[in-house]
This record gives structure tokens, C-alpha cells and sequence, in this order.
């Protein structure tokens, strides 16, 4: 058998097999939810502030988006606006933390950067609120909270907040401030 004969037979193309075709057309067919703007087009700003040298804006956007990516490995990845939101408001508290222990260091270089990462956090924070209407009202809360607690849903705290935020509730995928809503909830619930 001459070299040619061997490496051809050796190279013949693979053939797929039905449950490989399956998986394949099962994943693809299925619509992806919508992802988020400002998600998408943190990349673009990461790109235009190494262009315009903006250190403070470059080094907050790499940490974003290595939060982001560490979350993605995890079981809630940031897919969402309002996920989205909850990160960044989580580092902005970890900045004024922060910003607090260096105060009390007298480090004011690192007080400095330090304000210079919250603001750069708290601007995409209010432009995400700004994009998706706002956050909902307190009023609006209650509302839909007394709905749920009239519905019957049980004097539950967690089946009160599944009626209210789950699917098909009220307030499903709005932008909310869970520690005000749990607030709402406990004292509908002591009533």
C-alpha cells in the first residue's frame, strides 16, 4: 500500500452521527433572550478608553468584565439589565467601603482612585436605570404586593416575592430595589 493510499483512507470525513445532528438542531433552534445593551456595548467603551488613554475608565471596565466572565461560570451569569445593575451596585458598595477604610488610613491616593471607580460605576448604574424606564415605584410595590397577598398566595414571604417577581408577575423583569420590596413584603405580612 503506497503512502497516498494509506492517508487517504486515514482521512476519510467524519460522519455525524444522529445524536450529535440532534443536540445541534435542538440548541440552535432555541431563541437566546435578548441581551442587554449596556452588556454588549461595554467591550466598545473598554475600546474607546484605551483609545483615549482613560485609565480610571479602562481599569473599571476590566473589572466589570471580569466579574462578568467569573459569573458566567457560575449558575446566574449576567445575561440582564437588572443583573447587570445588582453587580454594579455591589461594587459601588464595595468602593465606598473601601473609600471609608482609606480615609481612616489617610491614603487619599487611594481614596482618590477609589472615587474615580464609583463614579464610573454609578454612571452606567444610572444609565441602565435611565434605559429601562426607571426604578419601580414604592407605591407600585405595594400594589402589587397586596395583589399578591389577596390572591391568596399564602401568608409566605417567599411565595408572596415568587407572585410578585416570578413569571407573570407584576413586577417581572423591572428594574426593583429588593431590600425596599422585602420591606413591603414583611410588613404586609404582619398585618
Amino acid at each position: 500500500m503506497t503512502l497516498y493510499q494509506r492517508l487517504s483512507t486515514s482521512l476519510r470525513p467524519a460522519r455525524l452521527c444522529l445524536r450529535t445532528v440532534r443536540t445541534t438542531l435542538r440548541h440552535s433552534s432555541t431563541d437566546a433572550p435578548a441581551a442587554s445593551a449596556i452588556l454588549s456595548r461595554l467591550r466598545e467603551d473598554l475600546k474607546n478608553s484605551m483609545r483615549a488613554k482613560d485609565q480610571m475608565t479602562l481599569t473599571t471596565i476590566r473589572s466589570i468584565l471580569a466579574d462578568i466572565t467569573n459569573m458566567s461560570k457560575t449558575s446566574t451569569p449576567v445575561t440582564t439589565d437588572s443583573a447587570l445593575r445588582t453587580l454594579l451596585l455591589k461594587k459601588v458598595s464595595m468602593a465606598e467601603n473601601s473609600i471609608e477604610e482609606f480615609q481612616n488610613a489617610k491614603r487619599e491616593d487611594l481614596v482618590e482612585k477609589e472615587s474615580g471607580m464609583r463614579e464610573v460605576l454609578r454612571r452606567y448604574v444610572v444609565e441602565i436605570e435611565d434605559q429601562s424606564g426607571g426604578l419601580v415605584s414604592e407605591e407600585e410595590m405595594r400594589v402589587a404586593v397586596k395583589e399578591a397577598v389577596d390572591a391568596g398566595e399564602g401568608a409566605k414571604f417567599p411565595k408572596i416575592m415568587a407572585h410578585v417577581l416570578g413569571k407573570g408577575g407584576k413586577l417581572e423583569g423591572r428594574l426593583i430595589d429588593k431590600k425596599t420590596l422585602s420591606g413591603i413584603v414583611s410588613e404586609a405580612l404582619k398585618k
